[in-house]
């Protein structure tokens, strides 16, 4: 039962206190009077955020699947295990990528920045599909427009810093797959001439 009574609140400030001071999913525990709700409700909070997590891990390790397979990253990359055909090198890096980022980063900033960096890539999702002729859609084009204009009107109106730290991200992110497809290139045209450089030597 939830203690919301206009004098309680305005005597003793608690759940004031208790939103400006810690978590609102912590601070709206707190005002809640059955015993051990708190203990509860911090629980089930974990268990999302793992279930989270978990799909984070899932979904990351796939792209860098899809990424490797095509030759965006390292074929490394596009490996999977003999054992359950899982793409552990991409687990792996998830899996990194996710432990540097909470240990390193601030919760705030990281899921401000995680926003900026996702509305983007919506934003890209709704310009490319402006790009379908009629006959392809199955959407009035106005709905993509509507998407584009939404998801980038959001992703800008976040703080300045997120914004930054996102794009620079989003730049490291495009260099480093510019990198790796070069390299590709330069290996198989050095693999291509080596071959038919030992094929006229054998003739």
């Amino acid at each position: 039962m939830l203690r919301y009574d206009r004098t309680d609140i305005h005597s003793n400030n608690t759940f004031v206190r208790h939103i400006k001071g810690g978590s609102p999913l912590f601070s709206a525990a707190q005002v809640m009077t059955w015993p051990g709700i708190v203990t509860v409700i911090g629980i089930a909070a974990v268990s999302a955020m793992m279930g989270v997590l978990l799909s984070q891990i899932l979904a990351g390790s796939r792209m860098f699947f899809a990424m490797g397979r095509r030759g965006d990253l390292p074929k490394r990359f596009s490996k999977v295990s003999s054992r359950n055909q899982v793409p552990v090198y991409g687990v792996f890096l998830s899996t990194l990528i996710i432990l540097l980022t909470v240990w390193l980063g601030e919760l705030t900033f990281i899921t401000q920045t995680a926003s900026f960096s996702i509305l983007i890539y919506y934003g890209i999702t709704n310009l490319a599909a402006l790009k379908l002729k009629n006959k392809e859609r199955f959407l009035p084009r106005w709905i993509s427009w509507a998407g584009l204009i939404l998801c980038i009107s959001m992703a800008f109106s976040l703080p300045l810093k997120s914004i930054l730290t996102g794009a620079i991200v989003l730049i490291f992110g495009h260099l480093l797959r510019l990198i790796v497809i070069t390299f590709h290139k330069i290996s198989k045209k050095y693999f291509t001439y080596n071959l038919l450089k030992s094929s006229d030597d054998i003739k």
